[in-house]
């Protein structure tokens, strides 16, 4: 499965990013960080503790220190024992489990709107 190119992909990449800001927001209808205002703020903390259950103790290390840190692949698949193809593909992994997810959540629509 391809990555979609899509601005709703975009929406759950920042989400993954800003998890740890999206929670001041959790009671509210939407929040605003960096700029970017983000419905239903309580749904998307929602995508994340699920994505959580559904990794290997592996994807999740990398999910903290990619998106809440910023450490490099480098230094992670180093400190992880593991190739930098392999963290590619556990990050790609990541990545379409979190979509899938908020497809399924309904926070992403696989229709666009004509």
């Amino acid at each position: 499965m391809k990555l979609p190119k899509d601005p709703r992909y975009k929406m759950i990449e920042f989400i993954l990013c800003h998890q740890k800001e999206l929670k001041k927001y959790s009671k509210d209808k939407e929040a605003v960080i960096d700029k970017t205002i983000i419905p239903n703020p309580k749904e998307w903390l929602r995508m994340v503790e699920v994505l959580k259950t559904k990794l290997s103790i592996e994807q999740i290390e990398i999910l903290r220190v990619r998106y809440m840190h910023n450490e490099s692949y480098i230094k992670t698949s180093r400190r992880l024992h593991i190739s930098e193809r392999t963290y590619i593909n556990l990050l790609t992994d990541i990545r379409r489990m979190a979509y899938m997810i908020a497809i399924e959540l309904g926070l992403v629509s696989v229709i666009r709107d004509s």
